[in-house]
């Protein structure tokens, strides 16, 4: 089986960058690390820095329009969607968006990928930046119910299996891309 990166795809290349409200409890939460300690209250709110229309997919790397948001349910078991509001100088815009949780898996190949380490204040080994990435064959027969997932060695990339890349191809939705991830 194939497995991909999901990267942004054709399209406009204007985005219009959102990010957490700082006065929102929401900024406290680790949303880009893909997990969170606490639920607040809902929509999350996201302020953008301009009116450059949002594609269904990639918003500050998680965010995706319900419709996204819907597909990427049916193809996954485990997922958490929390409802998004993008504010453009405290005027709501657009629908309804959705930060998304995928699952975590170790799936990362520590001996055939190309990577830098760093150390945290904790003592706790992170990657640092990632020149080859490989995912490890062995690892990903843990994936069974889930076709949308990240690594839990590095959770802020989002990949998926080729079922899930054709679905979303076949679909209507606007701006999602595509990497092949080597697997060994």
């Amino acid at each position: 089986m194939k497995y991909y990166e999901i990267c942004m795809g054709d399209g406009d290349p204007r985005f219009c960058h959102p990010r957490i409200d700082p006065k929102s409890p929401w900024k406290r939460e680790r949303l880009t690390s893909n997990r969170f300690k606490e639920i607040h209250e809902l929509p999350i709110p996201m302020i953008v820095d301009n009116k450059y229309p949002p594609f269904d997919y990639l918003l500050g790397g998680q965010i995706v329009s319900k419709k996204a948001f819907e597909l990427i349910k049916s193809l996954n078991k485990n997922i958490i969607g929390f409802e998004t509001q993008m504010f453009y100088k405290d005027e709501k815009i657009w629908d309804v968006f959705y930060t998304i949780i995928v699952p975590k898996y170790k799936i990362f190949n520590w001996d055939k990928s190309d990577y830098e380490t760093s150390t945290n204040s904790l003592g706790e080994m992170f990657l640092l930046d990632i020149n080859k990435l490989v995912l490890d064959t062995k690892k990903l027969r843990n994936i069974r119910e889930d076709n949308i997932f990240t690594m839990e060695e590095e959770p802020v990339g989002i990949y998926c299996t080729e079922k899930a890349k054709q679905a979303i191809e076949a679909s209507d939705l606007i701006g999602f891309g595509f990497k092949e991830i080597p697997v060994e």
